[in-house]
């Protein structure tokens, strides 16, 4: 039976239920975003929080998403790579959902990501100051440099691939914003299994190369290079202007001199002077991925300083995943169940879809950053000083029930009733 999810169908994985939300823009339709290999439904659990639901077309579902799973998980902690958490229902561990709705195979359940990809951002011509362009160019670059020092690769890095999280209470204001890649599947790292049909690129950033498909741990030096030196470039009125369309250089375009690729080159060499323009150029002009520039050399000619980190190998890469299928159907349909899920991260278990290591780590990264950038842009530490300051009353951590929110006593009002109160025994002791 075709998979058709209606808004408030419930689906349980594990002791979790999900809830599938409405589309903010098609009013009684469920909000679910087609890609050209899988269409991504939201839900949210008990706890309102929001979940993403991949179900892949039948060409891209391969047990192979299965068997990556528990691999990827264990690069979710980089920075950017939060998409690599994930529980997959598959036909073994869940046979009878699976044989009533053959869609559900190997889909994929996964952390809701809020932002905007940069496709959007160059689709909408969206104005971007020249901070908000180095912000997203270092936030992104970082990213891209820690992948390469870990032996991985994107493999099909994209405007589409790209989110940026510019509007979340999680972001600053100045551009310095949270940076995830998305639509990991064909991810290349050396504990990873080949894909049978290689990823070959997406059109307006693929190599030459990369027609006949490539998956190897240089795969993104070129697809990086033109985003780095679009995002670089997007501050200027001339390149947002002159945009193809969803990208900014035409598909004929690619590793072709011109007029794109002139006045990007220009604005490169006029705002950000001539390391990153010699780099671009370098990638632009390659004959192979091998010949495009390493990603640690745009950190030195961006002087992005790259903080240290470490992938979890000790813990435990994915919880159980949903087993068995019971009950009757739930609005329409059936509902997942089995398995074991951590919804609630006071429970101390091991959230699979939303772990605290990632995001600590992340928000610690996105403010060490933002000083970083903003002293290349000649900017006084003493400047956010009352950013900072603001900034603290927030805490991401607690929600708005949590016991730390809770009102205190004022001290005072304990000294004045105690007060009143030895007052009146001394008043009725005097009476005697």
């Amino acid at each position: 039976m075709t998979f058709h999810p209606q808004i408030n169908d419930k689906l349980k994985i594990g002791s979790e239920s999900y809830v599938f939300t409405e589309h903010p823009s098609a009013k009684g339709m469920p909000y679910g975003q087609a890609g050209r290999r899988a269409t991504v439904y939201q839900v949210r659990n008990s706890s309102m929080q929001l979940r993403a639901l991949k179900v892949f077309t039948p060409a891209f579902r391969s047990p192979r998403i299965e068997e990556q799973a528990d691999t990827m998980a264990r690069y979710s902690t980089l920075p950017g790579l939060i998409a690599c958490k994930r529980i997959v229902i598959s036909p073994t561990d869940n046979p009878k959902i699976v044989s009533a709705y053959p869609d559900l195979s190997y889909s994929v359940l996964m952390p809701w990501l809020q932002g905007t990809t940069w496709q959007e951002v160059v689709m909408n011509r969206q104005f971007m100051t020249k901070e908000n362009s180095l912000g997203i160019a270092e936030r992104f670059l970082t990213v891209l440099a820690i992948m390469e020092s870990e032996g991985i690769a994107h493999c099909d890095l994209s405007g589409p691939n790209l989110i940026l999280n510019m509007n979340s209470s999680q972001s600053s204001s100045n551009g310095h914003n949270r940076i995830t890649l998305i639509d990991l599947e064909d991810m290349y790292a050396k504990d990873l299994k080949k894909p049978v049909k290689l990823p070959a690129g997406s059109a307006g950033y693929a190599h030459r190369e990369v027609k006949n498909g490539i998956w190897c741990a240089e795969a993104d030096r070129f697809s990086g290079a033109v985003l780095l030196a679009n995002i670089l470039g997007w501050s200027n009125r001339t390149i947002r202007d002159k945009a193809y369309g969803e990208q900014y250089f035409d598909t004929d375009e690619i590793q072709e001199d011109c007029e794109r690729y002139e006045k990007l080159v220009n604005v490169l060499d006029n705002e950000w002077g001539s390391p990153p323009t010699n780099l671009f150029k370098q990638a632009w002009l390659s004959s192979s991925l091998d010949a495009c520039p390493r990603f640690s050399e745009w950190t030195e000619a961006l002087k992005v300083e790259i903080p240290k980190v470490e992938i979890d190998t000790i813990r435990t890469p994915l919880i159980e995943t949903p087993s068995v299928l019971t009950g009757g159907p739930v609005t329409g349909w059936r509902s997942i169940t089995g398995g074991s899920v951590a919804s609630d991260n006071q429970t101390g278990k091991y959230d699979p879809v939303e772990p605290k290591d990632a995001r600590q780590y992340f928000y610690e990264f996105e403010e060490w950053n933002k000083v970083q950038t903003r002293r290349k842009l000649g900017y006084k530490d003493q400047d956010r000083t009352s950013e900072q300051d603001s900034s603290n009353k927030y805490n991401p951590y607690l929600s708005e029930n949590s016991d730390d929110h809770h009102d205190a006593v004022p001290i005072g009002f304990w000294v004045f009733i105690i007060s009143g109160l030895i007052g009146l025994i001394l008043l009725l002791l005097s009476s005697f």
